[in-house]
């Protein structure tokens, strides 16, 4: 009995001081880490073709061709010359059937008035202009005036009866070159004057003083050749 009194007290001794002896163990606490995914180097509507190109760059491309061909084209439309002005170059063809020396002559120029024609309800002019000088003639302008034939007329009534006439087409050009000889055509809606007057083609010279006035006599216009 006496001994295992003594053993239970020698268990108890060495259980306590085991219990005082040992440490304390404290678990560290694990860290948790997150990893941010990676974006995939191809987004998902990008998806690439065998050929390498992503699917979405190439529908682009598809549409833009698509919307390229969808465009329609320019058409040129071609439009047609004015009956008159057909007429006209084909009078400019021709050499003219008036014959006498219907002319204006200034400092080497000279304008010849060679036809009057008409034809579906307009009147044509058919005029040479020949420029013997060294120096070009540029065209200020070339009028038409109807004015009357009475020299006894003041200023003042002769400027009340006259009257311009202006052309719907003509191809004058801006110069007659040193040298050369040009005809014109002036293309007008009909019209006549009385046989009090006459009918004035005036040319004027830019920066400079050749003016040339040609008459035309009213009975080339009444007796004016018929052309269709």
């Amino acid at each position: 009995m006496k001994k295992l009194t003594i053993f239970v007290l020698l268990l108890g001794s060495f259980l306590g001081y085991a219990q005082h002896t040992k440490k304390k163990v404290y678990k560290k606490p694990i860290k948790k880490t997150y990893r941010k995914p990676k974006a995939p180097t191809n987004p998902i509507n990008a998806t690439i073709t065998t050929e390498g190109v992503p699917v979405e760059k190439v529908k682009q491309t598809e549409q833009a061709v698509s919307v390229a061909q969808e465009t329609p084209k320019a058409e040129f439309i071609s439009v047609e010359k004015p009956e008159f002005e057909a007429t006209a170059e084909k009078i400019a063809k021709q050499k003219g059937w008036i014959n006498n020396r219907n002319s204006a002559l200034t400092r080497g120029v000279e304008a010849f008035i060679k036809g009057v024609y008409s034809g579906d309800g307009k009147i044509y002019f058919l005029l040479k202009v020949d420029n013997r000088s060294n120096i070009p003639y540029e065209v200020k302008n070339i009028t038409f005036v109807a004015s009357p034939k009475d020299q006894k007329m003041s200023k003042e009534e002769e400027n009340r009866d006259e009257k311009n006439f202006m052309p719907i087409w003509s191809n004058t050009p801006k110069e007659f070159r040193e040298k050369s000889t040009q005809k014109l055509v002036f293309v007008f809606d009909k019209f006549t004057i009385n046989d009090g007057k006459i009918l004035n083609i005036i040319l004027r010279e830019k920066n400079g003083e050749r003016a040339l006035n040609i008459p035309v006599n009213s009975k080339f216009i009444l007796n004016a050749k018929y052309i269709n």
